[in-house]
């Protein structure tokens, strides 16, 4: 495995010959000429510390760190490349020293707070897991959901500075390739923010930032979804942005998933006290919830990336 990928750049992202890695501690160290790329975490967080090579070769001596591995060439940037040039430098080492980096898979991911990031389900019984079930075929993907529970839209954008949430500049850009078949991206947000006093109006508008940040920066398709209702949050404001993003869909998305519309049972400004796919909270969809909005999902996906 990785034993050398630094402790101290968790948050962090390592790339093998383009690819994502998702764990690099347990992941199988190349066995052939390789082009690694380490970026650390986001500014202002912990993790945004110099990587030096004493580190990556030998990390204060430890067992669990050391790299026997031979290098031939290592580049270092005194600033953080943007993720365009990224994609850059490694394609141009990748031809430099004709490494194919292989056919890879399509990517499908989700962002958002904790009603897609299915809190309180038990792991594998999120939506974003949910509508793998129902793909026409679920092998042809890499799967991430990479929401978390309390996030805010903002946080979703740029992080918080903390090691709490690391934005998605680096959760899932850093997972998506031009070079893959296909990359579909699902973004639930917006209630959050309005929670945290947020103007209705704003807050469907930093969606939409959000929204065309992730396109700029992947090319992938970007899928809008409506929210559902909910017990703490007034239903003129969900309308009003639920409203918004099914007439302007088109302006900043490359598909929209009106999951407030499309899962019965879910609908309306009362669809939160439906115990049948809501828990007691009045917030968050249970696992019959969960299920449904997975089916819907999935319906859009084999229809834009059959």
């Amino acid at each position: 495995s990785i034993t050398w990928a630094i402790k101290g750049q968790y948050g962090g992202t390592w790339r093998i010959n383009g690819r994502f890695i998702q764990s690099p501690q347990t992941t199988a160290k190349p066995t052939s000429l390789s082009v690694i790329t380490i970026i650390p975490g986001l500014p202002g967080t912990p993790q945004d510390t110099p990587i030096r090579f004493d580190n990556i070769a030998n990390d204060r001596n430890s067992g669990q760190r050391y790299d026997r591995s031979l290098r031939g060439r290592m580049v270092v940037y005194s600033k953080r490349p943007s993720y365009e040039d990224i994609l850059s430098i490694e394609k141009n080492l990748l031809d430099f020293y004709s490494i194919d980096k292989g056919t890879l898979p399509k990517v499908l991911l989700a962002s958002g707070n904790s009603i897609m990031a299915g809190s309180s389900l038990s792991a594998g019984l999120d939506p974003l897991s949910q509508a793998t079930l129902y793909l026409n075929n679920s092998s042809a993907w890499d799967i991430w959901n990479v929401s978390q529970s309390a996030q805010r839209t903002w946080q979703m954008r740029f992080g918080d500075g903390l090691l709490s949430y690391f934005g998605d500049p680096v959760n899932l850009d850093s997972r998506c390739d031009p070079a893959r078949a296909d990359q579909v991206i699902f973004g639930y947000e917006i209630g959050n923010e309005m929670l945290d006093g947020v103007s209705k109006e704003q807050a469907y508008l930093n969606y939409v930032y959000w929204c065309q940040e992730r396109f700029a920066a992947t090319g992938a398709k970007v899928v809008a979804t409506t929210i559902f209702s909910r017990t703490d949050i007034a239903w003129d404001k969900v309308s009003y942005v639920n409203e918004q993003i099914r007439a302007n869909w088109q302006s900043f998305a490359y598909a929209l998933c009106d999951l407030e519309k499309n899962c019965t049972g879910m609908s309306g400004s009362t669809g939160y006290t439906n115990s049948t796919y809501f828990m007691v909270d009045g917030i968050h969809p249970n696992t019959t919830g969960s299920n449904l909005m997975g089916r819907v999902m999935a319906s859009l996906i084999n229809q834009i990336s059959p």
